[in-house]
């Protein structure tokens, strides 16, 4: 999402927490004992609360130097923001 695309807000979605739980899987796998845990908040993450449906994820660290491996498995999955500054 670009900083100049609208955010459309829509109404709830039960299927937000089954998203959060299948990503909270696969980075679970890749974070392995550096994530000391993975949270879904935001707006997507209350029942009934009109959202942008972005499903927002925390995740604690025990360090925030993330090795080459990690940052490669999330590329491949899709996460971008690893690369050097522009």
């Amino acid at each position: 999402m670009g900083i100049d695309e609208p955010i459309n807000v829509v109404p709830y979605n039960e299927q937000w927490t089954v998203l959060f739980e299948n990503e909270k899987s696969i980075l679970s796998i890749i974070f392995k004992e550096t994530a000391l845990e993975i949270q879904h908040f935001g707006s997507t993450s209350v029942p009934g609360m009109l959202a942008k449906p972005i499903i927002d994820i925390l995740i604690g660290v025990r360090t925030l130097e993330l090795d080459s491996s990690t940052t490669v498995s999330l590329e491949q999955i899709g996460y971008e923001g690893f690369g050097e500054a522009e």
